[in-house]
């Protein structure tokens, strides 16, 4: 499962698009856009995504 796919469902538990959460992010909503289709977000850009939409990461044992 690509990070788009994981994220999507969280901004539309939010009733947010990916353009808004951009703009939060204060990036254009063509270099995120393009960041998560090419799936090619950095770790820190995934932190600050699930931190505006309210989550975090778990590290939890399998």
């Amino acid at each position: 499962m690509t990070i788009k796919e994981r994220i999507k469902p969280l901004l539309d538990n939010q009733g947010m698009t990916i353009e808004e959460l951009a703009l939060r992010l204060n990036w254009s909503g063509n270099a995120l856009h393009n960041k998560l289709s090419r799936d090619s977000l950095k770790y820190y850009d995934v932190e600050k995504i699930l931190n505006v939409l309210g989550y975090n990461i778990d590290w939890n044992p399998k």
